[in-house]
């Protein structure tokens, strides 16, 4: 047997506890819309609101490495390193709605 189908086995009666208490189950639609367009814009929507709560954690934590360093050259172009590529994810984040605004525009979609 696999090993991960052992580790699942205790979980079988839990799934099937719903067909034993008769329960009707309804899986609803997770998403707020039904186009692509809202699809993309909600998901560029989250990775910015993530994105700009990530990034000043990073450069704490870079800070923390320049601390810490004590002039350990390999602490230092780790806090540097963190903090080159917290800001490139940034910016990257903070232009991803100029990109889907720019693929829209070429892709001449209309918005609803």
């Amino acid at each position: 047997m696999f090993p991960f189908v052992k580790k699942l086995f205790p979980f079988i009666p839990l799934l099937l506890f719903p067909l034993l208490i008769r329960a009707d189950v309804v899986i609803s639609n997770p998403l707020t819309s039904n186009s692509v367009e809202g699809i993309v814009s909600g998901l560029s929507n989250f990775v910015l609101k993530v994105g700009l709560a990530v990034a000043p954690v990073m450069i704490i934590v870079a800070g923390f490495f320049y601390i810490t360093a004590q002039g350990d050259p390999e602490k230092i172009k780790k806090a540097n390193n963190i903090i080159f590529w917290t800001i490139v994810g940034l910016g990257v984040i903070l232009l991803s709605k100029g990109i889907v605004a720019i693929i829209k525009e070429l892709l001449k979609v209309k918005s609803s």
